[in-house]
């Protein structure tokens, strides 16, 4: 009987599918754990028409949309606090990354505060 009480629009199926995606990243959990059968059981728990209805996305579904705004929002919100800082402190700040032979990424920041060099 559950399944006629329970309804999921589009706009809460994207919101509770951007938490699941922010709780995945956040804690490191790989995706794979969206096709386990305990995972699934969790989300019928909670929210039946989720998995009644199909809306959980498979594990390959789930980094197309949510990722890549997650990303977008983040990398916006990180920059909007790096120009923040360099305003605040009247600093530069330098960013230089490569690989090396092992094609390890190495990121070196450079930031110039005022009249002192920070490496």
């Amino acid at each position: 009987m559950h399944k006629f009480l329970d309804r999921v629009t589009t706009e809460q199926g994207s919101t509770i599918e951007s938490s699941i995606v922010r709780f995945f990243v956040a804690n490191r959990v790989p995706f794979l754990v969206m096709e386990s059968t305990l995972f699934i059981a969790m989300l019928r728990a909670v929210r039946p028409a989720l998995v009644d209805r199909n809306l959980v996305r498979s594990r390959q579904k789930m980094d197309e949309p949510g990722l890549k705004a997650m990303y977008i929002d983040t990398r916006k919100q990180v920059l909007g606090w790096l120009a923040a800082w360099c305003v605040r402190r009247n600093a530069v700040l330098v960013l230089d990354a490569w690989e090396n032979v092992n094609q390890n990424h190495i990121v070196n920041l450079l930031a110039v505060v005022g009249d002192k060099v920070i490496f």
